[in-house]
């Protein structure tokens, strides 16, 4: 009976939790006058779907016991502007319009943009450069449609069928080249151009998970690595992190909305760690002193209260806000629920059990997995978010932690809207242990590093003796990663200029044993390199990485078509002249115009990260145009210092930040104001926490819905 009651329990707390906090309160409407300072399936916010959404001031929306995998929360925004894009939107000629230029313009963006500019800007700058007729919308020059009339659909489908992409003509047929044709006809438009970027629904990475665990009750003694007398980590009494599966790696970030779902087995995983968390929590429990002790109340108090009292302060701090009556009655419900399934057990372990059951209930509800922000409409009429949720956006964005007292005093005080006290809390935060910490592991991960498998490779490559002379009893990976993490810190602890992070002077082995010293930042860092050199020629490799990843360039997928074999390079050619002559032919030349060029720069990188400093390497290139990177370079270092100064280089690492920030893409509206910090950055002291203060005092970080 005790074995089916515990299996009861299991299945009871896991819904009850899921329920009860996906009971989630839609938008306050009035403005905030205090705010209380303690205060595959997923779990996604639609930009557009209006699920239950009311407008009542306190009303609450429950939730499903599936919906830690199906659906946890509502839009956080108006009833009326959730359902006046899906409600009104009943002429179904227009929808299969919308829909037929957001798939135009994702093909124009994956076939076209790398030679006809990013729908964005085409227009604009296809006047500029000539290349488009000022009496319409659209980027064809009629005298390059090869004599047709390219301003209907049809005749544009047809130039585009037979001509398009450049040297591989076959790549855009059928549906491709008419939706492509509409969507340049267009203008480059799109449902999506005027849709509003809406603030996701964000769930905590496993460290800010972990580290909101440790702030709880006692927890942090439990989940804490120890550092053993050897100076080495051990293992901790409760290795959280293991039960969960790894995280969703987009371009350096784990904390993109559209990549972190929830399902079934990272849901499993979180109730795992809440039910031996609250196990270990209430095991000694077994007096009524005890009992009041760990709730921390006073031993005059009656029970009930104390109860009531703890229910309340954790509740608040697991859910990161005020709590209402109606929340602490169904809370209490769970613990009363629990005792009803144990009627024969004495009264010190039915309430061993209740409270058991309460933590777990509130440790796997989604309001403590996610970041939930409810925001409340400002006098303009927009979502702007509440104190305490600046506070929230804050403390994880920099530390991964909870709020800590000074902020949770600032949103008390309702100072969080003013940008001075953002800044003044961001430049604290990111120079206290673990700030500077994360942005580096994001530029780490941003850049592609790693070396698991191909430096175990390399070493085995390397000559015995002069592996042993380099490594000096350790393994490339070692010192290759010492040599990025120095540099990083560096970079990030002196905040240095954004040009040194791509021409920095660095130390990097040369030929003959030797080490020289050169201004190539990243570029010449053994990690990065060796990190993009693979069995494909690494100029492909490399060339792909920088133009699409460092640069934001875009680049169409690439075709069936094998890689150049290695083994078939003739003897007496060059790597260089054996590519350019390889990728001549249809169906190459047109993206590797760009990504050759961009990796022959690294050709006096070999695949051991050794840099061949002689003479007869021809490591020039002809950059084809990335933003404002084009023209002739003289090698590696020449590129570094083009690259250091390039407004697109910059912009792609504010790109990334803003994502970063936002736990979002950056949307058409995004661009303008991005362009403004960044013009703003490239004219003032230039540092990564510059930028990144920049964004966190922008309006955009208190609002919720971003008009």
């Amino acid at each position: 009976m005790r074995i089916l009651n515990d299996m009861l329990f299991r299945t009871a707390i896991f819904t009850a939790g899921i329920t009860l906090a996906g009971c989630v309160a839609t938008p306050d409407p009035t403005p905030e006058t205090s705010s209380s300072a303690d205060g595959s399936s997923s779990i996604t916010r639609s930009s557009r779907s209006s699920v239950g959404v009311s407008s009542s001031r306190s009303s609450l929306i429950p939730v499903s016991s599936s919906s830690i995998i199906s659906q946890s929360s509502v839009n956080s925004i108006p009833s009326s502007s959730a359902s006046s894009h899906s409600d009104n939107a009943t002429d179904t000629d227009d929808e299969e319009d919308s829909s037929a230029l957001i798939k135009g313009e994702r093909l124009y963006s994956e076939q076209c943009s790398f030679c006809h500019y990013d729908g964005e800007d085409a227009y604009r700058q296809a006047i500029a450069a000539g290349e488009a007729s000022t009496d319409s919308k659209s980027l064809i020059d009629l005298t390059r449609c090869a004599g047709l009339d390219c301003s209907t659909q049809a005749t544009l489908a047809a130039y585009i069928l037979t001509d398009m992409p450049k040297g591989n003509p076959a790549g855009c047929a059928n549906d491709c080249s008419q939706e492509i044709a509409k969507y340049i006809l267009s203008g480059y438009e799109s449902v999506k151009s005027n849709e509003t970027p809406l603030s996701p629904l964000r769930r905590l990475t496993h460290e800010q998970y972990i580290n909101s665990t440790k702030k709880l009750l006692n927890f942090g003694p439990l989940l804490d690595t120890p550092i053993g007398s050897d100076g080495l980590p051990g293992a901790p009494k409760v290795d959280a992190k293991s039960k969960l599966p790894g995280e969703t790696e987009l371009e350096g970030l784990i904390n993109i909305a559209d990549t972190q779902k929830v399902n079934a087995q990272l849901a499993s995983g979180y109730f795992e760690n809440a039910d031996i968390l609250a196990k270990m929590f209430v095991e000694d429990l077994n007096s009524d002193a005890a009992y009041k002790s760990a709730l921390g109340c006073a031993n005059n108090l009656d029970e009930a209260t104390c109860a009531s009292n703890f229910r309340k302060t954790f509740l608040e701090s697991v859910l990161r806000r005020p709590v209402s009556a109606a929340e602490l009655a169904e809370f209490k419900k769970v613990e009363d629920d629990v005792k009803g399934l144990y009627p024969d057990e004495n009264k010190n372990e039915k309430r061993k059990l209740a409270l058991r059951g309460f933590l777990i209930a509130a440790l796997v509800s989604p309001e403590y997995i996610h970041l939930i922000e409810r925001g409340q409409t400002d006098f303009n009429g927009g979502l702007k978010l509440r104190q305490i949720e600046v506070a929230n956006r804050l403390a994880y964005l920099l530390s991964n932690s909870p709020p800590d007292q000074p902020l949770l005093e600032a949103a008390a005080n309702n100072s969080l809207y003013s940008a001075s006290v953002r800044a003044e809390h961001f430049n604290r935060l990111i120079n206290k242990d673990g700030g500077k910490d994360n942005i580096q592991a994001i530029l780490t991960r941003w850049l592609g590093i790693d070396l698991s498998g191909n430096q175990k490779q390399l070493l085995k490559a390397l000559d015995p003796d002069t592996a042993k002379s380099y490594v000096h009893q350790q393994t490339y990976k070692d010192n290759a990663m010492a040599a990025l993490d120095a540099f990083l810190k560096n970079w990030l602890a002196n905040n240095e200029p954004f040009e040194s992070f791509y021409s920095g002077s660095v130390r990097t082995r040369a030929v003959r044993g030797k080490t020289i010293t050169a201004p190539l930042g990243i570029f010449g860092l053994q990690a990065f390199i060796g990190s993009h050199t693979t069995d494909t020629p690494s100029p492909i490799t490399r060339g792909v990485f920088v133009a699409q990843h460092l640069l934001c360039g875009e680049l169409p997928p690439p075709p069936a078509v094998a890689a150049p074999n290695p083994d078939d390079r003739p003897p007496g050619q060059t790597v260089k002249e054996w590519l350019q002559a390889a990728h001549a032919g249809p169906g190459c030349v047109g993206c590797h115009d760009t990504i050759d060029n961009y990796g022959f720069p690294f050709l006096r990188m070999d695949r051991y990260a050794v840099y061949d400093n002689r003479s007869n390497i021809d490591d020039s290139a002809s950059l084809v145009t990335i933003g404002d990177l084009s023209g002739e370079v003289n090698g590696l270092e020449d590129f570094a210092k083009k690259v250091s100064e390039s407004k697109q280089a910059q912009t792609c690492m504010a790109n990334l930040m803003f994502r970063h920030v936002y736990g979002r893409y950056e949307h058409k509206t995004d661009k303008p104001k991005i362009d403004t910090i960044v013009d703003q950055w490239r004219s003032g002291s230039n540092g990564l926490f510059d930028l990144l203060e920049a964004l966190v005092k922008s309006d955009d970080f208190i609002t919720l819905v971003h008009q």
